[in-house]
Protein backbone atom coordinates (compact mmCIF):
# COMPACT_ATOMS: atom_id res chain seq x y z
CA UNK A 1 0.00 0.00 0.00
CA UNK A 2 2.92 2.11 0.89
CA UNK A 3 4.75 1.79 -2.43
CA UNK A 4 1.11 2.64 -4.68
CA UNK A 5 0.46 5.92 -2.06
CA UNK A 6 4.48 6.85 -3.40
CA UNK A 7 3.80 6.46 -6.75
CA UNK A 8 0.82 8.80 -6.47
CA UNK A 9 2.93 11.50 -6.53
CA UNK A 10 5.28 10.65 -8.89
CA UNK A 11 2.22 10.00 -11.65
CA UNK A 12 0.63 13.12 -10.63
CA UNK A 13 3.28 15.73 -10.10
CA UNK A 14 2.16 18.99 -10.68
CA UNK A 15 4.65 19.76 -13.60
CA UNK A 16 2.91 17.08 -15.70
CA UNK A 17 -0.62 18.48 -15.23
CA UNK A 18 -0.51 21.19 -18.73
CA UNK A 19 1.02 18.17 -20.80
CA UNK A 20 -1.55 15.51 -19.26
CA UNK A 21 -4.34 18.52 -20.03
CA UNK A 22 -3.21 18.90 -23.31
CA UNK A 23 -2.97 15.15 -24.19
CA UNK A 24 -6.91 14.77 -22.89
CA UNK A 25 -8.04 17.75 -24.89
CA UNK A 26 -6.46 16.48 -28.12
CA UNK A 27 -8.37 12.63 -27.36
CA UNK A 28 -11.57 14.12 -26.04
CA UNK A 29 -12.00 16.87 -28.48
CA UNK A 30 -14.10 16.25 -31.50
CA UNK A 31 -13.46 19.52 -33.60
CA UNK A 32 -10.07 19.47 -34.86
CA UNK A 33 -8.41 17.04 -36.51
CA UNK A 34 -5.51 15.37 -33.75
CA UNK A 35 -2.63 15.47 -36.03
CA UNK A 36 -3.04 19.01 -36.47
CA UNK A 37 -2.95 20.00 -32.80
CA UNK A 38 0.04 17.65 -32.31
CA UNK A 39 1.82 19.48 -35.25
CA UNK A 40 1.15 22.84 -34.29
CA UNK A 41 1.42 22.08 -30.39
CA UNK A 42 3.50 19.43 -29.00
CA UNK A 43 7.35 21.10 -29.13
CA UNK A 44 5.97 24.23 -27.11
CA UNK A 45 4.01 22.27 -24.56
CA UNK A 46 7.09 19.87 -24.05
CA UNK A 47 9.90 23.06 -23.83
CA UNK A 48 7.77 25.25 -22.05
CA UNK A 49 6.15 22.93 -19.30
CA UNK A 50 7.87 20.70 -19.24
CA UNK A 51 11.74 20.69 -20.07
CA UNK A 52 12.38 24.21 -19.20
CA UNK A 53 10.58 24.28 -15.78
CA UNK A 54 12.17 20.32 -15.05
CA UNK A 55 15.66 22.20 -16.45
CA UNK A 56 15.02 25.13 -13.80
CA UNK A 57 14.33 22.67 -11.09
CA UNK A 58 17.60 20.82 -11.69
CA UNK A 59 19.67 23.91 -11.52
CA UNK A 60 17.62 24.99 -8.25
CA UNK A 61 18.46 21.16 -6.76
CA UNK A 62 22.28 21.54 -7.38
CA UNK A 63 22.47 25.17 -6.74
CA UNK A 64 20.61 24.12 -2.93
CA UNK A 65 18.58 26.45 -3.39
CA UNK A 66 15.62 23.86 -2.81
CA UNK A 67 16.36 20.87 -0.62
CA UNK A 68 13.98 18.52 -2.64
CA UNK A 69 12.04 17.84 -5.57
CA UNK A 70 8.78 18.42 -4.28
CA UNK A 71 9.75 21.60 -2.54
CA UNK A 72 8.78 20.71 0.70
CA UNK A 73 10.12 24.02 2.58
CA UNK A 74 7.86 27.27 1.85
CA UNK A 75 10.49 29.48 2.15
CA UNK A 76 12.00 27.45 -1.13
CA UNK A 77 9.10 27.89 -2.85
CA UNK A 78 8.70 31.67 -3.65
CA UNK A 79 12.08 31.04 -6.52
CA UNK A 80 10.76 28.09 -8.33
CA UNK A 81 6.61 29.11 -8.04
CA UNK A 82 7.84 32.73 -10.05
CA UNK A 83 10.27 30.70 -12.64
CA UNK A 84 7.49 28.76 -13.77
CA UNK A 85 4.50 31.47 -13.66
CA UNK A 86 7.17 32.82 -16.42
CA UNK A 87 7.69 29.53 -18.52
CA UNK A 88 3.21 29.48 -18.46
CA UNK A 89 3.29 33.23 -19.56
CA UNK A 90 5.73 32.16 -22.14
CA UNK A 91 3.73 29.28 -23.62
CA UNK A 92 0.41 31.48 -23.44
CA UNK A 93 2.14 34.39 -25.76
CA UNK A 94 4.05 31.91 -27.63
CA UNK A 95 2.29 28.41 -28.41
CA UNK A 96 -0.14 28.60 -31.05
CA UNK A 97 -3.42 27.85 -28.72
CA UNK A 98 -5.74 30.68 -30.06
CA UNK A 99 -7.71 27.73 -32.28
CA UNK A 100 -8.08 25.28 -29.17
CA UNK A 101 -9.44 28.16 -26.49
CA UNK A 102 -10.53 25.48 -23.92
CA UNK A 103 -6.97 24.30 -23.44
CA UNK A 104 -5.60 27.73 -23.32
CA UNK A 105 -7.91 28.91 -20.25
CA UNK A 106 -6.91 25.92 -18.78
CA UNK A 107 -3.62 27.20 -19.18
CA UNK A 108 -4.41 30.40 -18.01
CA UNK A 109 -6.26 29.01 -15.06
CA UNK A 110 -3.17 27.01 -13.92
CA UNK A 111 -1.02 30.57 -14.17
CA UNK A 112 -3.40 32.03 -12.26
CA UNK A 113 -3.24 29.18 -9.44
CA UNK A 114 0.92 29.07 -9.47
CA UNK A 115 0.36 33.06 -8.86
CA UNK A 116 -1.74 33.02 -6.10
CA UNK A 117 0.45 29.75 -4.33
CA UNK A 118 3.27 32.06 -5.16
CA UNK A 119 2.02 35.35 -3.43
CA UNK A 120 1.04 32.56 -0.10
CA UNK A 121 4.03 31.57 0.17
CA UNK A 122 5.15 35.38 0.99
CA UNK A 123 3.71 35.28 3.24
CA UNK A 124 4.38 31.43 5.06
CA UNK A 125 1.83 29.56 3.61
CA UNK A 126 2.04 26.35 2.43
CA UNK A 127 -0.58 25.11 -0.61
CA UNK A 128 -0.42 21.31 -1.79
CA UNK A 129 0.78 21.72 -5.60
CA UNK A 130 -0.03 18.19 -6.58
CA UNK A 131 -3.25 19.01 -5.30
CA UNK A 132 -4.34 21.82 -6.90
CA UNK A 133 -3.07 20.20 -10.11
CA UNK A 134 -5.03 17.55 -9.94
CA UNK A 135 -8.17 18.96 -9.11
CA UNK A 136 -7.68 21.70 -11.70
CA UNK A 137 -7.86 18.95 -14.54
CA UNK A 138 -10.93 17.56 -13.04
CA UNK A 139 -13.24 20.61 -13.57
CA UNK A 140 -11.20 20.75 -16.82
CA UNK A 141 -12.87 17.72 -18.09
CA UNK A 142 -16.09 18.07 -16.63
CA UNK A 143 -16.70 21.00 -18.50
CA UNK A 144 -14.95 19.78 -21.36
CA UNK A 145 -17.80 16.91 -21.34
CA UNK A 146 -20.10 19.67 -20.79
CA UNK A 147 -19.02 22.02 -23.91
CA UNK A 148 -18.42 18.97 -26.46
CA UNK A 149 -21.72 17.33 -25.28
CA UNK A 150 -19.70 14.10 -24.30
CA UNK A 151 -20.33 11.30 -21.70
CA UNK A 152 -17.03 11.87 -20.16
CA UNK A 153 -18.15 9.53 -16.62
CA UNK A 154 -15.20 7.56 -17.66
CA UNK A 155 -12.22 9.87 -17.15
CA UNK A 156 -14.38 11.89 -14.77
CA UNK A 157 -14.37 8.59 -12.37
CA UNK A 158 -10.33 8.56 -12.75
CA UNK A 159 -9.83 12.04 -12.03
CA UNK A 160 -12.14 11.54 -8.68
CA UNK A 161 -10.35 8.44 -8.02
CA UNK A 162 -6.52 10.32 -8.70
CA UNK A 163 -7.77 13.31 -6.33
CA UNK A 164 -8.24 11.13 -3.57
CA UNK A 165 -5.26 9.18 -4.11
CA UNK A 166 -2.77 12.17 -4.73
CA UNK A 167 -4.49 13.45 -1.33
CA UNK A 168 -4.19 9.80 0.48
CA UNK A 169 -0.65 9.78 -0.76
CA UNK A 170 0.37 13.47 0.21
CA UNK A 171 -0.61 12.78 3.78
CA UNK A 172 0.74 9.22 3.99
CA UNK A 173 4.28 10.69 3.30
CA UNK A 174 3.53 13.61 5.81
CA UNK A 175 4.30 15.90 2.78
CA UNK A 176 1.15 18.17 4.00
CA UNK A 177 -2.06 19.20 6.23
CA UNK A 178 -5.55 18.76 5.38
CA UNK A 179 -5.79 22.48 5.32
CA UNK A 180 -2.75 22.56 2.90
CA UNK A 181 -4.69 19.24 0.54
CA UNK A 182 -8.29 21.94 0.94
CA UNK A 183 -6.36 24.69 0.03
CA UNK A 184 -4.49 22.78 -3.27
CA UNK A 185 -8.04 21.88 -3.97
CA UNK A 186 -9.92 24.76 -3.91
CA UNK A 187 -7.12 26.59 -5.93
CA UNK A 188 -6.79 24.58 -8.68
CA UNK A 189 -10.54 24.26 -8.76
CA UNK A 190 -11.76 27.99 -8.55
CA UNK A 191 -9.77 29.69 -11.61
CA UNK A 192 -10.67 26.73 -13.81
CA UNK A 193 -14.51 27.93 -13.11
CA UNK A 194 -14.40 31.36 -13.40
CA UNK A 195 -12.63 30.96 -16.64
CA UNK A 196 -14.57 28.24 -18.20
CA UNK A 197 -17.21 31.18 -18.39
CA UNK A 198 -14.81 32.54 -21.59
CA UNK A 199 -15.15 29.57 -23.46
CA UNK A 200 -18.10 27.13 -22.08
Amino acid sequence: MGFLLRVGSYLFHPLFMPLLGWVLYIIIQPVHPKALILQYTYKDVLLFTLIIPALFWSYLKLRNRISDWDVEKVKERSIPLLLYSLCIMAFIYLAKLNYILPYKAFVYGILTSVITCWILTLIKVKVSLHQLGISGLLIFVICLSIYFQINLLLYISILFIANGWVASSRLYLKKHSPIELGLGFVLGALPQLYLVTYWL
